[in-house]
Formats: C-alpha cells, structure tokens, sequence
C-alpha cells in the first residue's frame, strides 16, 4: 500500500520472462532471461514495473518476438497501467507503443497460453481445469524434462 491509492487498484509488482532459442541442432531450449519483483516499500510498484517490462522484451513488434500470457490477467493489467496517467507521463512515445501493441487488438497481441490449453492440452490431475495452478504440479509430474530443468534449487543460474 501506498499514498493515493485505493483498494483495488492495480499493482503490477512482478513478472519472469523466458526466452525460446532454437539450437544449431534444431531442438528449442527456455532460457530465463530476465525478471521484476518489487521489493521497496511505500513506492508505487507500476511505475518500476512498466519500465522493466519494456526493457525486458524491448520493442517486440520492431524488434520480433512473441509474447506469450496465461489468461486474461496480464492483458488487463498492461492495459490499465498503459491508460493510467501516472504511468503514460513516465514513458517515451516509443515505449508507450510498443508495449499498447501487445494489448488485445494490438498489431503484436500477446498470445494467450490459457486458450491453447483449454483447446489442446489435458493433463491427468488437472481434473480437466486451464487454471495455471491446477496444470502445474500434474505436468511436472509427467514431464520429466520439465523437471529436469525447473526442480533445482535456482533454474537460472542465481
């Protein structure tokens, strides 16, 4: 909580991002890039946030790339911050942008994983839900090459 605020505001304080990168044998290997926790207290974590982001993944729709969400949420939140004065003021033209491109109907929309998995995926444990965190454990579980990579103590090399 912050000065100004009011309950049930947005507060954007975290994300992880990951990177796909195709092998020179052609096999696709995740690599945690980079990721924003806000730690501060009695600071507005929005504006930290949404300058992270954009350095993150850059301009994806200059620079190429695929963003990918789970559900709804993040496209609600990247979208209230981006009309929020508070948070316009703090950013660039560009910046500003690139990042209202990933929003619904943008000209470089995030790609939503929570539909494909509704769609296409099933895992038994899940109990049929696209809810993150029904598939989590039920896929680590029959995944052994998930396991490998996520059941170490640091996954990214910190």
């Amino acid at each position: 909580y912050y000065f100004g605020v009011s309950p049930y505001s947005v507060a954007a304080f975290q994300f992880s991002h990951h990177k796909m990168i195709r092998t020179d044998d052609g096999s696709v290997e995740v690599h945690h890039a980079n990721e924003f926790l806000q730690t501060e207290n009695g600071s507005n974590p929005n504006e930290n946030f949404t300058k992270a982001l954009f350095n993150a993944i850059g301009d994806v729709p200059t620079n190429g790339g695929t963003v990918f969400r789970w559900s709804a949420h993040e496209n609600t939140v990247l979208s209230s911050l981006l009309s929020s004065s508070e948070i316009s003021c703090l950013l660039s033209v560009e910046e500003h942008a690139a990042l209202s491109a990933l929003l619904n109907n943008g000209s470089h929309a995030m790609i939503d994983l929570c539909k494909l998995a509704q769609n296409y995926f099933y895992v038994d444990g899940s109990g049929g839900s696209s809810s993150i965190k029904k598939l989590l454990t039920p896929t680590m579980t029959v995944s052994s090459h998930l396991r490998d990579i996520y059941e170490k103590p640091s996954y990214n090399g910190k």
